[in-house]
């Protein structure tokens, strides 16, 4: 059975195209991604283009789209919502009343375009929330969704949630202490 994935961000450019694709690579037949925003820009942002391209993801039809694109009748069904923001209050109102009820989680994914700096920082940026990405959809693909309920589901979705957040706040912390130090 595949399940079918909505991942929703502020604008649709970039935390939500790259978790969309990176469950396509990683899930491939028992999942299958989708990706909206609450205000989209309407084109993905060009670093998320550049590293799912540099990673050998497809990027070919790519666009930003709505929530609204996934509420119609004809819309998939969706078994899993995932909100990826900053916080869950950017994202908390997102549900208009979605058929099937799918289990929602939250997933605090920073915005790689709020820190200022270089082009170097940005690009840096990006790939830590690529990373932080690609790790929680392993982790995610390897569960035994079969096999547990709905409420041990969402427990191990809260569970990604805490431990991938420790884990990169600790490599992105190191990483910045090794910058300033080699500066």
């Amino acid at each position: 059975m595949q399940h079918n994935i909505l991942f929703v961000s502020r604008r649709n450019s970039i935390r939500s195209i790259l978790a969309e694709q990176l469950i396509n690579q990683i899930g491939q037949e028992e999942f299958k991604g989708f990706s909206a925003g609450i205000s989209p820009l309407g084109q993905p942002h060009p670093l998320s283009l550049d590293i799912l391209d540099r990673n050998g993801l497809e990027t070919e039809g790519l666009r930003s789209k709505g929530i609204e694109d996934f509420t119609h009748a004809e819309s998939p069904k969706m078994d899993f919502i995932f909100s990826l923001s900053e916080s869950e209050h950017e994202t908390r109102n997102l549900s208009p009343n979605w058929p099937g009820h799918p289990l929602t989680t939250h997933w605090s994914i920073a915005d790689p375009t709020v820190i200022t700096g270089n082009e170097v920082n940005k690009v840096i940026n990006f790939r830590y929330v690529f990373k932080e990405l690609r790790t929680r959809i392993e982790i995610f693909v390897s569960l035994p969704i079969a096999t547990l309920d709905k409420l041990k589901l969402k427990n191990e979705l809260i569970n990604i949630e805490r431990t991938c957040q420790n884990e990169v706040f600790f490599n992105s912390t190191l990483a910045m202490n090794n910058r300033s130090q080699a500066g």
